[in-house]
């Protein structure tokens, strides 16, 4: 903001018939933007705002186009999450046995296609399935930490499949054991609302979102849960998808434009 209004670029700010600027804005993600810097100037420690879900895509949108590092963090897997994981930066190892469902702070960005992969560093028996990972239109939080059925979720379980009450049409591979070193992936693609799994980088299959549910995923957070103590993942929100040899440059980080 204070580039576009400096004294090279302000005669490009378009204004109205009273002269006042105009700027094609999302009025809310703009209110948010404001209050935003009005708090740092009182505390500049002031924390981020959340932003509602009904506006995540149209904020993803204006933080890239003004390039608002602040609302471009790197994402990461959440620290305050109320399970027995042990997180150290983006690894997570369950210590405990029964399921362990723990999210990423931020959600997808909204503003384009998004991906991100996880590293399976230990897993003790693949052919068990108990590991699994993909997205959910909210945090977990409470007893739904400890339950992979939760209702606006669709996650690959390892060795078993889609687990969800949410997905359309499919047609993805199904037993696809998470051993360890094996590297697994998930793009979505806004445009369609359709996720594409991957196992070692290459496509394994797609799912779409059911259109009735939709409202139920105006973001989507990065989920994982693990079942067996000893079980070890690494997450990559920055892993760009394999769609990137055709010139696409598709990760699960905002980017400025």
């Amino acid at each position: 903001l204070n580039h576009m209004f400096s004294d090279a670029f302000i005669h490009n700010v378009p204004r109205d018939p009273e002269g006042r600027f105009f700027l094609d804005f999302n009025a809310d993600c703009f209110e948010i933007i404001v209050k935003y810097l009005q708090a740092v100037q009182l505390s500049p420690n002031a924390p981020v705002p959340e932003v509602p879900p009904q506006q995540q895509q149209n904020m993803d949108i204006l933080a890239e186009a003004l390039n608002l590092k602040i609302f471009l963090r790197p994402n990461c897997i959440l620290t305050g999450h109320g399970t027995s994981l042990q997180v150290n930066g983006n690894v997570v190892e369950a210590m405990h046995p029964g399921w362990q469902v723990i999210s990423a702070r931020d959600p997808l960005p909204m503003s384009g296609a998004s991906y991100f992969e996880v590293k399976i560093l230990a897993n003790p028996d693949p052919t068990k399935g108990g590991l699994a990972f993909g997205i959910c239109g909210h945090q977990p939080s409470g007893n739904e930490v400890f339950s992979i059925q939760l209702p606006d979720a669709i996650l690959y379980n390892s060795h078993a499949g889609l687990v969800s009450q949410c997905v359309g049409m499919e047609n993805v591979s199904k037993r696809i054991h998470f051993s360890a070193g094996s590297v697994v992936g998930l793009k979505h693609d806004i445009s369609t609302r359709s996720l594409h799994w991957y196992f070692n980088r290459l496509c394994v299959g797609s799912c779409t979102i059911q259109p009735e549910v939709c409202e139920d995923f105006r973001v989507l957070f990065p989920v994982f849960a693990l079942y067996v103590p000893g079980q070890k993942i690494q997450v990559d929100f920055r892993a760009i998808a394999p769609s990137a040899t055709h010139g696409q440059k598709i990760t699960g980080e905002r980017q400025a434009q």
